[in-house]
């Protein structure tokens, strides 16, 4: 009786964390230009293939949204419109 703790809530709080960082709206550069924009990580990676023409998994471009690798292969992702080199 010393912990309130409940599992189930502790999953529903994460997840609700996890929407809220995955469904950040999405801009991609190439070249210091602006490409396409995703409603979120998940949808910017099921589509990048085919709209970039290369794969960029989901967890690649939340480390470029959150500043932790800079680029990869050139492209740019960022949850804010505008890029800082």
């Amino acid at each position: 009786g010393l912990c309130d703790y409940s599992v189930d809530e502790a999953k529903r709080i994460r997840d609700n964390k996890l929407k809220d960082i995955s469904s950040k709206r999405v801009y991609v550069f190439k070249d210091n230009k602006f490409i396409c924009s995703f409603n979120s990580r998940k949808e910017a990676s099921n589509q990048s293939l085919e709209k970039l023409g290369k794969f960029f998994h989901q967890c690649t471009i939340g480390k470029m949204c959150n500043k932790n690798i800079s680029s990869k292969d050139g492209f740019v992702f960022s949850n804010s419109f505008t890029i800082q080199n």
